[in-house]
């Protein structure tokens, strides 16, 4: 599996928004 740097762009910013809202206390 080639990796591929849009892909992990967007999985960093998955993980930074996943890590707002747990800083935040969302749980959606």
């Amino acid at each position: 599996m080639p990796e591929l740097p849009e892909v992990q762009t967007i999985l960093n910013e998955l993980e930074n928004e996943l890590k707002g809202k747990q800083i935040e206390g969302l749980d959606c």
